[in-house]
């Protein structure tokens, strides 16, 4: 077999792994519905930096200001990261992933509450401590449902709609900003963040996952 037969057949065999983690994802209720909660997500919850930033530049915030905010984020992030093990001992991981959504929801609505920079480093900082919590969760029981055998081309399957879906969140983001203002399109992120998580809620392979 020549060189050009040898990669042709390895681009085939790649072919079939890539349906393959697909379509065993896709048949997993929780795997899948997972899947397109954390898709969806990826299309507002990046935007929130730029959101950050114009309120940080309407409130006159200089550049280093701007870089505590985001920096608070970070330290909650760590203190999550700390704290994620241990609720997870205490939550299943649908009480998990669904009490650290509605989190995001109550956080999301302080922006509109945020005359401050100070206040826009509390809400960056609970989200930093939030986001850890569910991927411990998420992550850990996805990883004990995937046969090993599978778990390559499933988790490839699973990152594929988030990590398409997150650019074109920020180009979106951008786009109604300048079209419409940052106050607008942060209510309009809002309601399809609670509508996004009311959705999960009702969905039970998500709240009863781990039970």
């Amino acid at each position: 077999m020549c060189i050009r037969d040898r990669r042709t057949s390895k681009r085939g065999k790649l072919h079939i792994e890539i349906i393959e983690g697909f379509t065993w994802m896709w048949r997993q209720p929780f795997i899948r519905a997972m899947t397109l909660l954390m898709g969806s997500s990826a299309l507002i919850l990046p935007g929130s930096v730029l959101i950050v930033i114009v309120f940080a530049q309407q409130q006159h915030a200089p550049p280093f200001i701007i870089g505590l905010i985001f920096a608070a984020g970070g330290i909650g992030a760590i203190l999550g990261s700390l704290l994620a093990p241990l609720i997870h001992k205490r939550l299943s991981v649908g009480q998990s992933i669904l009490s650290v959504r509605w989190a995001f929801v109550l956080l999301w609505t302080l922006y509109a509450l945020a005359p401050f920079p100070l206040v826009l480093g509390a809400i960056e900082f609970g989200f930093g401590v939030a986001d850890p919590i569910e991927d411990v969760a998420y992550f850990s029981y996805r990883l004990m449902l995937i046969p090993d055998a599978l778990k390559g081309r499933v988790i490839s399957a699973c990152r594929l709609f988030p990590g398409t879906t997150r650019p074109i969140g920020l180009v979106l983001t951008g786009i109604l900003i300048q079209r419409f203002g940052v106050t607008t399109t942060a209510v309009v992120f809002w309601i399809c963040l609670a509508l996004m998580t009311l959705i999960a809620t009702i969905d039970s392979s998500i709240r009863k996952a781990g039970a």
